[in-house]
């Protein structure tokens, strides 16, 4: 499991590392895997960062394999243009070639129990059909390019079993100036 001093030395964005800090609260070596446990927690104790927050609900093996977004603040909504929320991953307009390696890695944090943090760039449509995949890579003008660092925690209610996930994130409008990063911990 990650440390707070591990979160410190990695998100440049200090609202990411608060709600490191909120998350790890939940978390207890003692209990199993060591997972934090989402249902005992509440959001409203960092209001300020809601609107960065995003949940994955993966009770069942549909929603686990699609990623179900079960909650998302309004600033996840906003950098998709659309709402999110009772939708799956591969519903939403930024879901392309420049996002699978993400959903790829979001799936082995899952499925190993690790934490996942990520700076990368992705793109969102504006205008153009959603689903086509060329505007995805950038064949089409109304592409977008938005910058993220997001830190995601699989969680635990029973201590053993991946059932929820709570992300942040932190967006900004740019054009792709580094690599992508996706550290494990």
């Amino acid at each position: 499991m990650i440390t707070q001093t591990q979160i410190d030395e990695h998100c440049l964005w200090p609202p990411l590392r608060k709600f490191g800090a909120f998350v790890l609260e939940h978390a207890d070596p003692d209990r199993g895997s060591g997972l934090p446990d989402y249902e005992q927690m509440d959001l409203m104790r960092v209001p300020n960062l809601v609107p960065y927050i995003w949940v994955y609900d993966l009770r069942t093996p549909e929603r686990r394999e699609g990623l179900y977004v079960n909650f998302a603040g309004s600033k996840h909504d906003e950098v998709l243009e659309r709402p999110t929320m009772g939708l799956y991953d591969a519903e939403l307009p930024s879901i392309g070639v420049l996002l699978d390696r993400t959903v790829v890695e979001v799936k082995k944090a899952i499925e190993a129990q690790t934490v996942l943090y990520s700076r990368k760039d992705f793109a969102v449509m504006s205008g153009a059909d959603r689903t086509d995949r060329d505007a995805v890579l950038g064949l089409l003008p109304e592409k977008k390019f938005r910058y993220s660092e997001a830190l995601f925690f699989p969680c635990s209610s029973d201590g053993e079993t991946v059932n929820w996930s709570i992300a942040a994130a932190d967006f900004q409008m740019r054009e792709r100036t580094e690599e992508d990063v996706f550290i494990h911990f």
